[in-house]
């Protein structure tokens, strides 16, 4: 049976009532994604300051709460997938869009902290990263697109996460474009 609790991630008392509701009706998880996002485009030095703390609480604050509700319950099973959605920018900081490539930095190291804490538990953690996906993202983010159909439809790259994550992959990259920018990435020294 599937439930749908709507809720706004952005107020972090939004994610404790979905918790709550959650903790209401006890069930059996087998996986998480924590998949909610946005983006902001722009210099730091001029975007919005709240919009900013919004996005770190879609982010990090739910995915950190969420993870923390379910996986009790995981590890007392001996079972359990959680998958969070990171992106290309785990792995390079990117100009005008800091503070989203510093949120994929965390989800990748926070990820690889807690399925190295979770060995042999029977509970797996897998980052997605993916790279440009045709959805909405960019033109919600302010990111001007010259070409709308660059980088991959969302199916693929939801279908090989998929596989990933149930063949317990720690980090699963779609795309050989999208592996060779984080290899490019882990290569090159960061402009600092």
């Amino acid at each position: 049976m599937t439930r749908c609790v709507p809720a706004e991630l952005s107020r972090p008392e939004s994610t404790d009532q979905l918790i709550a509701a959650i903790r209401a009706q006890p069930r059996s998880y087998e996986v998480l994604v924590n998949n909610a996002g946005f983006g902001i485009n722009g210099e730091f030095a001029q975007t919005d300051a709240g919009a900013e703390v919004d996005l770190l609480n879609v982010q990090l604050t739910a995915a950190l709460k969420l993870t923390k509700a379910v996986l009790p319950a995981m590890i007392a099973k001996g079972s359990g997938r959680i998958v969070n959605v990171g992106s290309v920018y785990c792995y390079a900081p990117v100009p005008f869009q800091a503070v989203y490539s510093a949120c994929k930095a965390f989800l990748l190291s926070f990820s690889a902290a807690i399925r190295n804490e979770l060995s042999g538990s029977g509970v797996t953690v897998t980052v997605f990263c993916p790279g440009i996906t045709q959805t909405e993202f960019r033109t919600r983010a302010g990111i001007v697109e010259k070409n709308k159909t660059s980088g991959m439809t969302a199916e693929p790259p939801a279908r090989i996460a998929y596989r990933g994550t149930m063949r317990g992959k720690a980090v699963v990259i779609p795309g050989m474009t999208n592996r060779i920018f984080v290899l490019l990435a882990k290569l090159l020294p960061n402009s600092s």
